[in-house]
């Protein structure tokens, strides 16, 4: 667990999020940085209106994983939703549903990975048996070069 205290700006969108919360509800990136706000009244957030860019505000991104990765200063979890929107989450199943869905990308990525380690560990290795199950006679069977070029 990361040891991290927030600064004023993260401890502004904590408290924004937990006063215009409303159960369902994901608060837009745009309605965050227009009224997330300093005690003088200077904007926290700006938002990125450039159409290329899908990344509408890295800053309160950074914020919202801060704010996540903290214990130290409260056991509040911001979700995000695909658009990048966020909200508190609001209970252990809606969590796990957030979470399930994040790790999707990852295990796809996990599984691919680890066959390309499994694919490196077989290198001059040939199977005796084909995938039909039947066995190979010595002329079928030959050396596979997975690192041809070493």
């Amino acid at each position: 667990m990361k040891s991290n205290k927030l600064n004023t700006r993260q401890w502004l969108l904590k408290k924004y999020l937990e006063q215009h919360f409303e159960s369902g509800k994901f608060i837009t990136i745009e309605e965050i940085c227009n009224n997330v706000m300093f005690s003088d009244g200077e904007l926290c957030y700006n938002y990125n209106e450039n159409p290329y860019n899908h990344d509408k505000c890295a800053v309160l991104s950074a914020d919202v994983r801060q704010i996540n990765w903290s214990v130290d200063e409260g056991w509040k979890i911001i979700i995000k939703d695909k658009k990048g929107n966020v909200k508190l989450c609001e209970s252990k199943e809606e969590f796990e549903n957030w979470r399930a869905e994040q790790l999707k990308p990852m295990e796809k990525k996990w599984k691919y990975l680890n066959n390309l380690v499994y694919k490196a560990h077989q290198d001059g290795t040939m199977p005796i048996i084909n995938q039909r199950n039947r066995v190979l006679d010595d002329d079928e069977i030959k050396v596979v070069d997975v690192y041809a070029g070493q």
